[in-house]
């Protein structure tokens, strides 16, 4: 007997106090926890929704034929070994995740009857979701009336108006609120795992009400939204995602971006799923963004991407503000233009199967420029099949270190690929345009000049970047936001200030554009910099003379532009005194 009182799998702690058994409070009797309770102890919380689900690692580990055995030997005594191995057989090999509804959900006083029906009926994991099958012609003086019963998931495609025959017989005897629950408590077992396919990207589409296997999700308050889509970050729990491995025994986050109410909403996401799937599977380009899956949850679409924690402008301000002036950081910094530019170059030639249309600036951009809301852009006949990003900046470079092939200091990323930016700049008259990172400081003159947009567009933007992006390496941070101020001046409207790359001239002739005086003022200040070797030359001669060009015919391509940074960075790479020998340029 001492040896039983001793046994803490047979005595425990008091209910009603937490606190060990004495002489005043006697010790109880604690059975070994049920198999209910420990599905129900390996629930994971989703606090977004306020709903559970149960791993299905766990489900696995936990239903299996011991445990099942046992279960149905305390629920039907009257069965014989036989019989109880013979349901535990089928449970195990058919109908885990069915088991495991019923006995986390269904109310006990059905219980022990609906499990033995429903494997005697040949419903099994197969059948699932259960859906509801409405009920037309039904005696309301019937104390088991109900508008509707549980059917299989195949009942979706059934064409009868009243589905009285439909349901599984099993449910025949429950009222309405035990059926209500059920069929929203199934899916505490049902949550779906986003698998690797070869060769393809995943879609899955999902019904309304599934709880998804997301784990440390961004608060929603934390939701980033733009003109037609926000992005939140959260991790799927491993036992649910098959799409990338963990690093360091962490699971990676995961960017999942949503699209927003538009019309042709669903044109909109396949087209963008096709170009996004193409160019991940086919040109698998490690410097432009990578789809992982996507998915269709009530009348929602969704895609998800690999978290980038930084894009350039807080990488620049957050993760490296005062950059390292070495070999290391110079070869890094010639290594991602080049990548970028042959990532632009893919998208260049990324034929299109839908020709494009007129395009409006954004609302982010007509926000800070009020004068751009009537400017509407003409797309160049010969460029039309051709893909353009059209809002190439900072915020849509992201930085990435995780993966195959990436660089110590990580990579980075072109983003924002949906067909919405591929084709235009899109309008956004859905959503406060104060809300959107959209700005003009990175458009070409094109806009205000109104002339017909072509791929030279991006190359202007690329520039502008490229320009923040040596004013960084060789001053940093601050050296980025006092180019921002040194190039700021009234817009040629005279409604605000900007800080555009480019300035009107108004003239008899008709208006024309030409590189802010700041801009160029800025370039003479990095040449004056002690640090600034030929190889900071050689990308400046590049970005002035061959980028930031008013006319758009003057741009250099994408292809050449590969070509020429793909010079300098090999030159860098064999000679140290480029790279880092200080060569200032005074007047």
């Amino acid at each position: 007997m001492t040896s039983l009182l001793l046994d803490p799998q047979i005595y425990a702690f008091s209910y009603e106090t937490g606190m060990p058994p004495s002489d005043e409070i006697p010790m109880r009797l604690v059975p070994p926890p049920t198999l209910k309770k420990k599905l129900r102890d390996a629930r994971e919380y989703r606090p977004r929704l306020c709903r559970y689900f149960i791993p299905i690692d766990k489900l696995e580990q936990l239903v299996e034929p011991a445990s099942v055995t046992a279960e149905l030997k305390t629920l039907f005594p009257d069965l014989t070994n036989e019989q109880i191995c013979q349901y535990a057989h089928l449970i195990c090999s058919k109908s885990k995740r069915l088991f495991t509804i019923l006995l986390v959900w269904c109310p006990e006083r059905h219980y022990n009857i609906t499990i033995i029906d429903l494997l005697n009926e040949d419903v099994n994991d197969s059948n699932l979701p259960l859906s509801r099958a409405e009920l037309v012609n039904t005696d309301l003086a019937n104390p088991y009336h109900r508008p509707f019963t549980l059917s299989t998931n195949g009942h979706s495609q059934c064409q009868l108006r009243d589905h009285t025959g439909c349901g599984i017989r099993a449910f025949a005897w429950w009222d309405e609120t035990d059926i209500q629950e059920l069929s929203l408590g199934q899916w505490i077992a049902l949550a779906p795992v986003f698998k690797a396919i070869p060769d393809k990207i995943l879609h899955l589409d999902l019904d309304a009400a599934v709880v998804l296997p997301f784990v440390d999700e961004q608060d929603q308050e934390d939701v980033m939204k733009g003109g037609y889509s926000e992005v939140w970050r959260a991790r799927i729990h491993p036992a649910h995602q098959q799409l990338l491995a963990a690093r360091d025994g962490e699971e990676p986050f995961l960017a999942i971006k949503r699209l927003l109410p538009q019309n042709n909403e669903r044109e909109v996401f396949e087209r963008e799923r096709k170009m996004l799937t193409l160019l991940t599977l086919r040109i698998k380009h490690k410097h432009l963004v990578r789809l992982l899956a996507t998915y269709t949850t009530a009348g929602k679409h969704h895609f998800l991407f690999l978290y980038a924690k930084y894009n350039l402008r807080t990488y620049w301000k957050k993760h490296s503000p005062k950059p390292e002036w070495d070999r290391r950081t110079c070869l890094w910094v010639l290594r991602q233009m080049t990548g970028l530019a042959s990532g632009l170059n893919i998208i260049h030639n990324f034929e299109t199967p839908r020709l494009l249309g007129s395009d409006v600036p954004s609302d982010g951009a007509t926000q800070q420029r009020p004068s751009l809301k009537s400017k509407r852009l003409k797309v160049l006949d010969q460029e039309q099949r051709f893909g353009r990003h059209g809002d190439i900046k900072p915020e849509n470079i992201l930085w990435i270190d995780y993966g195959d092939d990436i660089d110590p200091k990580g990579d980075l990323q072109i983003a924002d690929l949906g067909l919405g930016r591929f084709h235009r700049l899109e309008t956004r008259s859905r959503v406060d345009p104060r809300t959107i990172g959209g700005s003009a400081t990175y458009m070409p003159p094109e806009i205000d000049l109104q002339q017909n947009v072509s791929r030279a567009y991006d190359i202007w933007s690329l520039g502008c970047v490229f320009l923040e992006f040596i004013t960084w390496l060789l001053d940093g941070s601050e050296g980025v936001e006092a180019f921002a101020g040194a190039r700021s001046a009234p817009a040629y409207d005279a409604v605000v200030v900007d800080d555009t790359f480019y300035s009107i001239l108004s003239a008899s002739a008709g208006e024309n554009a030409e590189l802010r005086s700041g801009v160029n003022t800025w370039v003479a200040h990095l040449r004056r910099n002690p640090r600034c070797s030929d190889m900071v030359h050689a990308l400046l001669d590049l970005v002035l003379n061959r980028m930031l060009r008013v006319k758009p015919e003057d741009r250099i391509r994408s292809k050449p532009l590969e070509a020429e940074l793909e010079k300098i960075l090999s030159k860098a790479e064999n000679t140290d005194t480029f790279i880092l020998e200080g060569r200032p340029r005074v007047g």
